[in-house]
């Protein structure tokens, strides 16, 4: 189902850092109902999420999309500057 969601050009780091990304949204979602914040490139990684709630029967967070997140720095974040 990873790869119905992302394909297969996905590295065995990306990867890791999608499921780390997955694991730690959950842990907060199980404790109360979240919002969580995405760019608009990340749609794949709600999927995911969305898509692992499921098999664990339970609601998935709420997602909000935006062109672009920028970082602390008021740049764009560091794994999607250009």
């Amino acid at each position: 189902d990873f790869i119905t969601i992302f394909g297969n050009d996905k590295t065995p780091e990306k990867r890791d850092a999608i499921v780390d990304m997955t694991a730690s949204i959950l842990e907060i979602h199980a404790c109360k109902k979240s919002i969580v914040l995405l760019g608009i490139d990340e749609i794949n990684n709600a999927k995911f999420i969305t898509y692992v709630c499921s098999k664990m029967n339970i609601i998935p967070p709420i997602f909000l999309f935006n062109k672009l997140l920028l970082g602390y720095d008021l740049e764009k974040m560091g794994k999607t500057r250009p």
